[in-house]
């Protein structure tokens, strides 16, 4: 009899390790108790064919776009390898554009062009009051790497206090004032001043009930408004508004959020 029990609890402790073992990353649940490292690659994991799908609502212009974010393969660049970061708008299907992303040192960095200055878009320690330079640079090499941001159509100074130079435009054909360097088109939704810092860890909620735990909330300046981005753990950017004041808050003028369709807003 007590062989028996020895064999059913041994075969127990099989099968528990078994399931444990066959969960999936989708199985995890991340959360910042004490002693749970949260790093860089938690809150921005790159998995080649992970798709996330943005509306985005531009409230001055009363104006909304559907875009879809994709981690493609790995790709050597400049020596370095970097895994491609696909923008699409859906509305308009040759409406493509590719940047690259890779983790160095701690951080998690963004560009459009192999020739142009990595944007730092996380940084540890990731800790509240945590701040960091977008861009490691001199004041030339800035100047020289302006760049078009399309979701919010300015054109961006990156050594700028208020973020931004130029007009606003309808199309990258148009004129735009304030240009002194070689222009890019950006298809990752940051924009601003030359820094970041996170101003909060949150729990973050929308209208259709989606909830996200442990959000980092990142901020910077731009003009005398204010941009934040949320990064949650496991999936990586989940909300930006841009342009948020006190005549507009808490959406700013361009508010996105991360969606599982067009039914889910």
């Amino acid at each position: 009899m007590r062989k028996l029990i020895y064999i059913v609890a041994v075969l127990f402790a099989i099968s528990a390790a078994i399931l444990w073992i066959g969960c999936s990353d989708s199985d995890i649940t991340v959360s910042s108790e004490a002693g749970t490292e949260l790093n860089i690659d938690t809150y921005f994991p790159l998995k080649t064919g992970t798709v996330t799908q943005f509306v985005e609502i531009d409230n001055a212009l009363s104006d909304t776009t559907y875009h879809q974010f994709s981690v493609g393969g790995k790709v050597t660049i400049g020596g370095k390898q970097v895994y491609c970061w696909i923008s699409e708008i859906i509305d308009r299907p040759a409406a493509i554009d590719t940047g690259y992303l890779f983790f160095q040192d701690e951080a998690l960095y963004y560009f459009e062009n192999y020739t142009e200055i990595p944007e730092k878009l996380l940084a540890a320690p990731l800790e509240v009051g945590s701040m960091w330079l977008r861009y490691d640079a001199t004041q030339e090499e800035l100047d020289d790497n302006n760049y078009i941001d399309i979701f919010t159509n300015i054109e961006n100074d990156k050594n700028s206090n208020d973020g931004i130079l130029g007009d606003y435009i309808d199309n990258k054909d148009d004129e735009v004032d304030g240009s002194d360097g070689p222009i890019a088109e950006k298809c990752f939704p940051t924009t601003g001043s030359n820094y970041f810092v996170v101003s909060a860890i949150e729990s973050l909620s929308f209208d259709n009930g989606s909830q996200f735990e442990n959000c980092l909330k990142i901020e910077n300046s731009a003009g005398e408004a204010l941009n934040y981005y949320w990064y949650s753990p496991g999936i990586g950017l989940v909300k930006y508004a841009i342009g948020v004041d006190s005549e507009n808050y808490p959406d700013g003028e361009i508010v996105g959020r991360i969606i599982l369709s067009r039914s889910d807003i």
